[in-house]
């Protein structure tokens, strides 16, 4: 009886399964080129709190390992806007994964800072997405002058979302496609 039933179960995966695809559930493995189903994992989510996402950004050495925005590898001076000194975008490597996945929106855990360049060390602005829900309150603001000391409040309802309402799932910079 129990042979039956592993045969039985047995035959059932391998009608499941996709041509190729060794696992028995039929899902695709990590080197299938599907990308209908693709899921972006951002890792380690800090608390929605100033001192606990900064401390999480200097312990990801963000500046020396995180893709850049992808029209510009540096620093460049943003074209419009309340960012208008010379910036630099770095982002969360999950968030350059999303690019061109058709996507609606970025990831729980994406998050994206803007550099301000006016002088040295830089000013930062954080974007940082705390839920997958679409809109406004899926995103956690923050920013900080060069000293490392706050600047405005930290949170979903900081203003930020007026003028990034334009962008591609509040990106204004680059869409989610990647350009």
């Amino acid at each position: 009886m129990a042979r039956a039933a592993w045969i039985a179960a047995a035959l059932v995966a391998g009608c499941n399964a996709k041509v190729g695809d060794d696992t028995p559930d039929g899902d695709a493995d990590s080197d299938s080129d599907s990308d209908s189903d693709t899921t972006i994992v951002c890792g380690e989510m800090p608390a929605q709190d100033r001192a606990a996402v900064m401390q999480f950004l200097a312990d990801s050495g963000y500046e020396d390992s995180w893709p850049h925005e992808p029209e510009f590898d540096g620093i460049h001076v943003a074209s419009d806007g309340f960012h208008y000194t010379p910036i630099q975008i770095l982002v969360r490597p999950c968030v350059a994964e999303t690019w061109g996945t058709g996507a609606e929106r970025y990831p729980a855990g994406a998050m994206i800072v803007l550099q301000q360049w006016a002088s040295a060390p830089p000013g930062i602005y954080l974007m940082y997405r705390i839920s997958d829900e679409a809109g406004a309150p899926g995103w956690w603001w923050a920013a900080q002058d060069r000293a490392g000391d706050p600047v405005g409040e930290a949170g979903t309802d900081v203003g930020c979302d007026g003028c990034h309402s334009t962008g591609d799932d509040f990106v204004r910079s680059f869409g989610l496609d990647g350009v």
